[in-house]
């Protein structure tokens, strides 16, 4: 038979909270509680931040509730700008994104169908702490100088940048990052295969 999973009553400032910077969540149920059938917890986005960077899941549903403020979320490709009580269904292999271009603190209730979420919060968390989520006004500048080689910036931090940018530009993300050519598609909410390349700028490849 298959497994059950468990009933979870939770007050409204509890769960496991991971903090991510401007970013942070806070997984009400997963795991076991779910019996790994589906993931909800809530993402919170400090005023005038960048959220994960475009991505899509090929085997799972998600469903988004703005909870908080008003959330700016893509799906597919056209970007939606919503306030609190609003709903976005994103079905399995749509490219989706959230920011918060608000001047307040914006939070969305998630639900991951289809498998357990949180096993991944560690790595996550891992890297963002190398990557922090950028202010808007500050993406664009980085991202700028990345593109056109200014600036210092770090290859981790150029590859992190235009990352989160590619699907603006119409094709697969490049990175040059000084280490060769070799594929990455270990990072979180990848997007789909990245490539780095030999540079210190960023450029753009076909689809």
């Amino acid at each position: 038979m298959p497994s059950e999973g468990q009933s979870v009553v939770l007050g409204p400032d509890e769960g496991r909270r991971y903090d991510m910077g401007a970013i942070q969540a806070v997984f009400k149920a997963d795991g076991a509680e779910t019996a790994g059938r589906f993931s909800v917890s809530e993402w919170w986005l400090d005023a005038r931040h960048e959220g994960p960077g475009a991505h899509k899941h090929d085997d799972n549903d998600e469903i988004f509730y703005v909870i908080e403020g008003t959330a700016s979320v893509l799906v597919g490709d056209i970007w939606h700008q919503k306030p609190k009580g609003s709903l976005f269904v994103i079905p399995r292999g749509m490219m989706h994104d959230f920011k918060n271009e608000s001047e307040a603190r914006m939070g969305l209730l998630n639900v991951y169908v289809g498998g357990p979420f949180e096993e991944a919060m560690p790595m996550i968390v891992d890297w963002y702490r190398d990557n922090p989520a950028a202010g808007l006004n500050e993406f664009g500048r980085r991202l700028s100088d990345c593109r056109n080689g200014k600036g210092g910036l770090s290859a981790a931090l150029c590859f992190s940048v235009c990352r989160r940018s590619y699907l603006n530009d119409g094709g697969w993300l490049r990175s040059f990052e000084g280490a060769g050519c070799g594929w990455a598609p270990g990072l979180p909410n990848d997007g789909g295969w990245l490539r780095s390349f030999d540079g210190a700028v960023c450029g753009w490849a076909p689809p």
